[in-house]
């Protein structure tokens, strides 16, 4: 990804945009780009050109080309009408931004767009290769790197003496003592504080050093026994996520510092490869800030950010300073009385039933922790992109298309980790095996329960009945949840007037229900027992006609029932339903809805099952049917996820509108002819002989030429939506074609 580009993600993810995701608009901008690259009406990549009255005159040609707004789309055009004007308006910011930064204007201006590309680059060197401007406060820290504490007069000599600042005012030592007043600490300042200085008292008198984020790396380096700045890549990305965790912050918390820490080494990359030369990984990261932090980049970058970047850094700190950089890959999954640890067999036959993956080895990466299986999916994909130049094309451009849960990879493609535990480690296996990857040096260790948990276990945990003292004090002290952490089991405890050992936590485990963030809560404060027993009576009976049923059905049927501070949405009703039902059942996703099936039962048998049951319906109803009927009789799904079960299972099945009702008919029932499929062909390549565009007025006259009839009446076709999903399902031709913006157009494969 261009510098460009991230700085325009990172503009927009602090509010900048409102109606499209930062996403959304970078797609945009990307594919109105490739177009106007082909066309000529630019000469540049869109994120190249940083000239705002350039990229202006670009969007003025597009924006009158009605060509460009037929050939990509109604939507692509209304997006980056939106889109242009935010990178328009970001560009100028960034103009006046790097002019107020002293760069000059001339370094502003670009040429004309035919030498845009070369020149361009040129200046981007330019200004890369700018001497970098020592400030006073510079100075002084380099003077109190090796003398500290020191009086201000004696910070001013050393200045001097070293040639480290050329003073222009008529008093430099005020210049000198105003600088460490404005970047000092005081008392009020919090541990965050990044200010450069602080007072130390020395016989009474006040002196100055660094504070303790410019000083301690350089103090504890030499304490300090650690390894030598590594190249930073997924593994460490992942322990130093994983430490975070481990020092109670939240995981979302632990997430933005790793991300903070992988922009910075990656625009940073030079910096940080002299960083590596020094002595240790304590050292390293102290040279590899006192580069940056000077940097107008960096600088920029971290205000936008909030001071995130910089926070970043001091946690990695930390991190380093505790020796984690060696101790966290080596660290080994603790020993639980519950679970067996497993090594994943390549060439065998695995249970995956009730377990979680640990680590993977591999000899190029080392160790690297993970906590779930779409996590070895996740770093297998990146391994051998890393690893294997060849393996980079793996993946799809769009997130969109058929992606159900999409991960976006760091070369920009998207893979689908909606998939069963069996269906993830077949497709890592492919991957290696498309590298040519030996699969003995790629170890994945798993933790396996002992005996693994059944419904008849469940029951018996139900019977389990915590004393009154707790639960009257749950319901008390916790409505809003109860977590199981050292102050909140300590509180509990004071107020129910019971010792809660390991064994008391273990049976409120299995009694209260716990939401996806780890919240318990007590059952009868979720819904009353004849609910939970109605919940589960009318799931079997689902199960039992249909092997499956959409959870947003269920939670609807009993929504009236159940407290909804505590289920706030289908998530947290999957998982309370998983609790109390009497059935082992999976779960998955379809059309973005969430489904229960039952264990045995394939998903395809599911959904073939529900096609069959449409047939049925419309062959009863002679050919056509209603989608209110089919809701009906199909009780336990909704209207959208028929749709797309029909949509994807169905080919001859059409949804229309008769009435302004919503129905469903068959193509048989339509009475197209067999050949109809030449005869589109030919009508198809007749437009292209005669140079028109295959909009469909031009499709259908011609269509009604070639049968000699009207054929939109002829065969009861009720509207355009209806006309264009036929002329798609008979279309056998080779070329690929997709409707867009009313114009049945050819498109790249």
């Amino acid at each position: 990804m261009t510098d460009t580009k991230l700085q325009f993600l990172t503009w927009l993810n602090v509010g900048n945009t409102k109606k499209y995701s930062p996403a959304a608009c970078i797609a945009n901008l990307e594919e109105v780009s490739e177009y106007a690259l082909s066309k000529k009406i630019a000469k540049v990549y869109f994120f190249e050109i940083t000239d705002h009255f350039a990229f202006n005159k670009i969007c003025s040609r597009l924006l009158s080309d009605n060509i460009f707004r037929h050939h990509l789309g109604g939507k692509t055009y209304t997006v980056f009408k939106k889109c242009g004007k935010l990178y328009f308006r970001f560009l100028k910011e960034q103009g006046e931004r790097l002019s107020k930064l002293g760069l000059g204007e001339d370094l502003l201006k670009l040429p004309e767009l035919s030498d845009m590309s070369e020149n361009t680059a040129k200046k981007s060197t330019m200004i890369q290769t700018l001497p970098k401007k020592r400030t006073i406060a510079d100075a002084i820290v380099e003077v109190l790197k090796n003398k500290q504490p020191l009086f201000t007069r004696e910070i001013y000599h050393e200045i001097i003496d070293k040639g480290l600042y050329q003073f222009g005012a008529v008093q430099p030592l005020s210049v000198v003592y105003n600088t460490i007043k404005s970047n000092c600490l005081i008392e009020c300042d919090d541990k965050h504080s990044n200010k450069k200085f602080k007072v130390v008292i020395v016989d009474g008198k006040n002196k100055f050093a660094l504070s303790d984020f410019e000083s301690s790396l350089n103090e504890k380096a030499s304490k300090t026994e650690n390894a030598v700045l590594l190249d930073w890549n997924d593994r460490i990305a992942i322990n130093f996520q994983t430490w975070i965790i481990q020092q109670g912050k939240a995981e979302a918390t632990a997430r933005s510092y790793r991300d903070a820490m992988n922009f910075i080494v990656k625009n940073f990359s030079k910096d940080w490869a002299a960083a590596k030369n020094q002595a240790n990984a304590i050292l390293g990261l102290q040279y590899f800030y006192s580069l940056i932090k000077g940097n107008g980049n960096f600088i920029a970058s971290n205000k936008v950010m909030h001071n995130a970047y910089i926070e970043s850094i001091k946690e990695f700190y930390l991190f380093l300073s505790k020796d984690n950089l060696n101790n966290v890959q080596k660290r080994q999954v603790a020993d639980n009385a519950d679970t067996v640890e497993s090594v994943w067999k390549w060439n065998g036959e695995n249970d995956f039933t009730d377990t979680k993956p640990t680590v993977i080895k591999t000899k190029l990466s080392g160790e690297v922790l993970v906590k779930s299986w779409k996590d070895v999916l996740r770093y297998i994909y990146e391994y051998a992109n890393k690893n294997y130049p060849k393996a980079n094309v793996i993946g799809q451009k769009n997130s969109q298309e058929g992606l159900y849960s999409p991960c976006k990879l760091t070369n920009g493609l998207f893979i689908e980790t909606q998939c069963s535990t069996k269906q993830i480690m077949a497709k890592c296996k492919r991957v290696l095996a498309f590298c040519g990857e030996n699969l003995s040096d790629i170890e994945i260790m798993f933790q396996k329960k002992l005996e693994p948990q059944t419904k008849e276990n469940d029951s018996n945990n139900a019977q389990l009945s915590l004393p009154e003292s707790i639960t009257e004090a749950l319901k008390q002290n916790y409505y809003n949840g109860f977590k199981f952490d050292a102050t909140a089991i300590r509180l509990l405890i004071d107020k129910s007037g019971i010792t809660i050992d390991s064994a008391m936590q273990k049976t409120m485990k299995s009694v209260l229900y716990r939401r996806k963030d780890d919240l318990y809560f007590l059952l009868d404060s979720i819904a009353t027992p004849q609910t939970r027993e109605k919940i589960v009576s009318k799931a079997d009976n689902f199960l039992a006609e249909y092997d499956a049923f959409e959870l947003q059905v269920l939670l609807t049927l009993f929504e009236s029932c159940l407290n909804k501070k505590i289920i706030r949405n289908v998530d947290d009703f999957e998982s309370f339903y998983d609790f109390i039902n009497r059935e082992k059942v999976r779960f998955l996703g379809k059309s973005g809805k969430r489904l229960a099936r039952s264990q045995n039962v394939k998903s395809d048998e599911v959904f073939s099952k529900v096609i069959k049951k449409t047939y049925e319906i419309i062959a009863k109803s002679g050919g056509y049917a209603s989608e209110w009927d089919i809701c009906e009789q199909l009780n336990a799904f909704s209207s959208e996820l028929i749709e797309g079960v029909i949509k994807d299972y169905a080919n001859d099945i059409i949804r229309t509108e008769i009435g302004n009702i919503p129905c469903y008919v068959t193509l048989a029932a339509l009475n197209i002819p067999n050949d109809f499929s030449e005869v589109l062909s030919r009508v198809l390549n007749r437009i292209t002989y005669l140079e028109l565009v295959p909009t469909e007025d031009i499709l259908h006259t011609l269509l009604s030429s070639e049968m000699g009839n009207n054929f939109k009446k002829e065969y009861g076709i009720p509207d355009n939506k209806t006309f264009r999903q036929l002329i798609v399902l008979y279309y056998k031709d080779t070329s690929k074609r997709e409707w867009k913006g009313g114009i049945y157009t050819e498109v790249s494969s």
